[in-house]
């Protein structure tokens, strides 16, 4: 006999939509992509430093920023700018996952759903690799 929602003790099946899945693909193509081209770090790859930032991602994660006009409220945390100093010292595709780490980091103190957090970590991941991306397609030509 098998478990079926009218049995007691049944736990329903979530089902997880399409979208979600080909989001969280595309974003780790994107750090595919990113950790494919090298981006050529600018200096050998440092723990210490890599923990530092993705310990920073995961606390900047916990201060939202909340924003009020009269009707409307905006709600934003302050990654862009841990985001900005990973670019520089880490280089590579060292952002993206330090960014992706401290955003597992956060979620799990938090306890957050496997899926919503699987989501938010792929969505941090691959706007960071694109970030560093476009970075390193920039900054080569200037010292």
């Amino acid at each position: 006999m098998g478990l079926t929602e009218s049995t007691p003790g049944a736990v329903p099946q979530q089902t997880v939509p399409p979208t979600m899945v080909g989001l969280v693909a595309a974003n780790l193509a994107v750090v595919a992509v990113a950790a494919m081209l090298h981006l050529g770090a600018r200096r050998p790859f440092a723990w210490p430093e890599f923990v530092g930032f993705s310990l920073a991602f995961g606390a900047v994660t916990f201060l939202p920023m909340r924003l009020h006009f009269s009707q409307h409220r905006a709600t934003f945390t302050l990654t862009d700018g841990v985001l900005v100093g990973a670019l520089f010292h880490l280089g590579g595709v060292w952002p993206a996952l330090a960014a992706a780490s401290g955003e597992a980091l956060h979620f799990a103190i938090k306890r957050t759903p496997t899926m919503k957090a699987l989501f938010n970590v792929a969505s941090q991941a691959g706007a960071a690799a694109a970030a560093a991306v476009v970075f390193a397609a920039t900054a080569r030509g200037s010292s």
